[in-house]
Parts: structure tokens; C-alpha cells; sequence
């Protein structure tokens, strides 16, 4: 993958009794002069019950969080457990450093495409990949203020329309990835199932096909990583970014007119 998926991986700590600890993930975008960071609604659900304080490692450091948030509201009675929807946005008001806000996405490392659902055949096989850090691959000093967090890459290829239908989601607002759940390591050596606890808020990324990369075109960012639903295939289920968008569009109108070419 190219190096902009990474740059723009948010790694989210909440700072609870003189400790950090991992909550989960998120994707850095740019919209102007505005930042967010693209995350699950029970992400920042989590970070908001466990401590006043976030923080947010972008690239290479550690950022206290200042600024705003939005999560989509639950029916009355319902848990984020049952939350089809699970959108979460991060407004940061501070300034960030130039460096970390270079690594930032644009509009043009977007896909906000919404396919239609149904079991019409697709006309080609998309690979598609997790970027994100486990709480396992977390660690934090907290006298220091200082976490390291390694990403993961979960490479996964679509499922089948009927895996849809088994976990309640529809195509046109999720993507449902086939994830095999033993890990083949170096030397083809089993290593087990990767973790997938505090991944949650991660990017999706739809990978470019050879014919793609030939004409210049970049991976892309499809949705935001939500639940790991084990079934015998074991499935990857994230919602897609368009409705981030038009969340974005609708509470922040000053960020909405970069999001006009790509129709919200």
C-alpha cells in the first residue's frame, strides 16, 4: 500500500486514573482548514465514559484532543451492540503539526460510492484491506506521554451477497469482508487469528487492480472498520464513508463545500 493509508492512521488513547489506554482507531482527513478523524460511534462512546481526556497519536507523536464530536443517535432502548449505523466523527479544533497534517487524506483518497444491494453479480473481485492497531500491538509510558502502536493490515476479498444478508447489512452502507481467520505467517507457518480488540474505527481500503495502478490511480478509502462477526467464514463488517461525509456536511457546513465534487 502507499504510504498515505498509514500517515493518515489515528490511533485513540483515553488517559483514565495516571494510565493511557487503547480504545480504538480512526482515519485523519482534511477538508480545507478543517481536520476530522473518521471513527465508530462506540469508539468515541468508550472514550467519552472512560476520561475527559483523548488523545490521538497521529504519525509520530501524541496529541491531546480539542475540538468537537458527533455520533449518530440510538433509538431509545438500544445498545451500540445492535447500532447497524455506528458512525463517529472527530472535529479537531487545535492546530496540528505541519508535518502530521501533510499525511492527512483528501477528497481525492476517497470513495464514497454507494453500490446498490441485491445479489446482482459484480463484475470483478475487489481486495480490500483493515489498516489498523490492536490493543495487543499498543504500549504506553505514562510518566513519558509517550505509545508506540503497530498497524495490521487484515487483506480480506469481499463476501458474497448472501454474507449480507446473514449479518443484516446492506451493501449500499456496508462493506462485508471474507476474513479467513487463521493468519498465515512468514514461512507459511499458521500463526493463529489475529487479534482484532481495539481495531475498531480503523480504514477499510479498496486496493487498486494492476490496470488501476497503471493508469496512476491510489488505493482508496471505502469505510471504517466496525465489528469482527465470527461466523465459519469470519467476517469484517465496516460502514461506508459516505454517510461520514454527509455527517460532516450537515454539523459543519463550512467543511461541506470541499465535499461538493464528489457529490454530498
Amino acid at each position: 500500500m502507499a504510504g498515505r493509508p498509514k500517515a493518515a492512521s489515528v490511533v485513540l488513547f483515553s488517559e483514565p486514573s495516571k494510565r493511557l489506554s487503547h480504545i480504538g482507531n480512526g482515519v485523519l482527513l482534511q477538508l480545507g482548514d478543517n481536520h476530522f478523524v473518521l471513527t465508530a460511534a462506540h469508539v468515541i462512546d468508550r472514550l467519552r465514559t472512560e476520561s475527559n481526556s483523548i488523545l490521538l497519536r497521529l504519525a509520530d507523536g501524541l496529541l491531546p484532543f480539542a475540538g468537537e464530536w458527533v455520533v449518530n443517535e440510538l433509538p431509545p432502548g438500544a445498545t451500540r451492540e445492535q447500532d447497524p449505523i455506528d458512525i463517529g466523527v472527530l472535529r479537531i479544533t487545535r492546530s496540528i503539526p505541519a508535518h502530521v497534517a501533510a499525511g492527512a487524506l483528501t477528497v481525492s483518497d476517497l470513495d464514497p460510492s454507494a453500490p446498490t444491494d441485491g445479489r446482482a453479480a459484480r463484475t470483478e473481485p475487489r481486495a480490500y484491506t483493515v489498516l489498523g492497531a490492536p490493543a495487543k500491538r499498543s504500549n504506553s509510558d505514562f510518566k513519558k506521554r509517550q505509545v508506540t502502536a503497530k498497524l495490521n493490515r487484515y487483506a480480506a476479498p469481499e463476501a458474497e451477497w448472501i454474507y449480507y444478508d446473514i449479518v443484516r447489512r446492506q451493501r449500499s452502507k456496508h462493506v462485508v469482508l471474507d476474513w479467513e481467520e487463521k493468519h498465515i505467517g512468514v514461512g507459511g507457518v499458521v500463526r493463529g487469528p489475529l487479534a482484532f480488540n481495539g481495531v475498531s474505527g480503523a480504514g477499510i481500503w479498496r486496493l487498486t487492480t494492476d490496470a488501476e495502478r497503471a493508469a496512476g490511480r491510489e488505493n482508496k478509502l471505502v469505510a471504517i472498520f466496525t465489528d469482527h462477526i465470527r461466523t465459519p467464514l469470519g467476517l469484517l463488517v465496516g460502514r461506508r464513508i459516505r454517510d461520514h461525509l454527509r455527517v460532516i456536511a450537515d454539523r459543519w457546513p463550512d467543511a461541506a463545500t470541499h465535499l461538493r465534487d464528489i457529490g454530498l
